[in-house]
C-alpha cells in the first residue's frame, strides 16, 4: 500500500464505520486500497474514535495508515528468549498462513511510559483518546482453524475460518488480558448472497488471565468428557 495523502472534505461531519467491510470499501473508493485482517481491524478502532469534522477523521485515518506502511520497510523484529520469544516465533508461523500487510515500527506510547511489556510489538499498540485507549498489544498469533464456521473459496481451495489470539495490557493496568477474535465470512455476506465474500472479524472476546485459565480448563475437561479420556486433565484446580 503506497503512502496516503487525506481528502479534504471540511464541511462535512465524520464518517460512521459500523464492520470492517465498510471501512475497506471507503478506503479503497478514496485511496484505491485497502488493508486486511488485524490492520483492517486496528483501522476500524481508530475510524470510530470520536471526531468533529469529517477532516479530522481522514486526517488521523491517513496518519494512522502511514505510520503504518512506513514501519514495514523497516521492521526487524529482535529475537527474543523464553515465552515472549516464543510467542514472536508463532507469530511468524501465522503469518505465513496469513500475512500482515504492513505495520508500524514507531508508538507514541513508548513517551507515555518506558515499561513496555517483553511480549509488546510497537506494530501493534493502539493510541485513543482516553487513558484505557493506550494500549500495549503484541502481534496475534493464528489459535485454530474453525472448520464449523464459514470460509471462502480460494484457489487452492477453500480458506478457513479460523481464531486469533492477542496480548493487551491498557497503560493504567498492571496486569494484561487477552483477546480471542474469530475471522469468518459475515452473517450479512452469507444474507446477501455475495459470491466473493472476505474474512473479517466477527467476534471478539476479552477475558483476564484468571478468566482465560478457567476457560481453558473447561475446554480441556470437556474434551476429556467427550473422548472419554482421563478424569484428571482438564480439571480446574480448588
Amino acid at each position: 500500500m503506497s503512502t496516503i495523502t487525506p481528502v479534504p472534505d471540511a464541511d462535512q461531519g465524520p464518517l460512521e464505520f459500523k464492520t470492517e467491510r465498510q471501512l475497506a470499501q471507503h478506503l479503497k473508493k478514496t485511496y484505491g486500497e485497502a488493508p486486511i485482517g488485524s490492520e483492517l481491524t486496528s483501522l476500524l478502532e481508530t475510524a470510530q474514535l470520536h471526531f468533529f469534522a469529517r477532516v479530522e477523521q481522514d486526517a488521523v485515518l491517513a496518519d494512522a495508515i502511514n505510520n503504518l506502511i512506513e514501519a514495514q520497510e523497516n521492521r526487524e523484529p529482535a529475537e527474543q528468549e523464553g515465552l515472549a520469544g516464543e510467542w514472536n516465533r508463532r507469530c511468524k508461523q501465522s503469518d505465513d498462513v496469513y500475512p500482515v500487510m504492513y505495520g508500524s515500527v514507531g508508538s507514541r506510547l513508548d513517551t507515555f511510559s518506558d515499561d513496555r511489556p517483553a511480549w509488546s510489538n510497537p506494530v501493534y499498540d493502539f493510541v485513543g483518546n482516553l487513558a484505557t485507549e493506550f494500549i500495549f498489544q503484541s502481534e496475534p498469533i493464528l489459535a485454530t482453524t474453525l472448520q464449523l464456521h464459514p470460509g471462502t473459496a480460494g484457489k487452492g481451495g477453500i480458506n478457513l475460518a479460523y481464531a486469533e489470539l492477542q496480548i493487551r495490557r491498557p497503560l493504567p493496568f498492571s496486569e494484561p488480558f487477552i483477546a480471542l477474535r474469530k475471522f469468518a465470512v459475515s452473517d450479512a455476506d452469507r444474507a446477501d448472497g455475495n459470491t466473493s465474500p472476505k474474512l473479517v472479524k466477527t467476534g471478539t472476546y476479552r477475558v483476564t488471565l484468571d478468566e482465560a485459565a478457567q476457560l481453558a480448563h473447561a475446554l480441556l475437561f470437556a474434551i476429556d468428557v467427550a473422548r472419554g479420556t482421563s478424569e484428571d486433565v482438564g480439571q480446574v484446580p480448588e
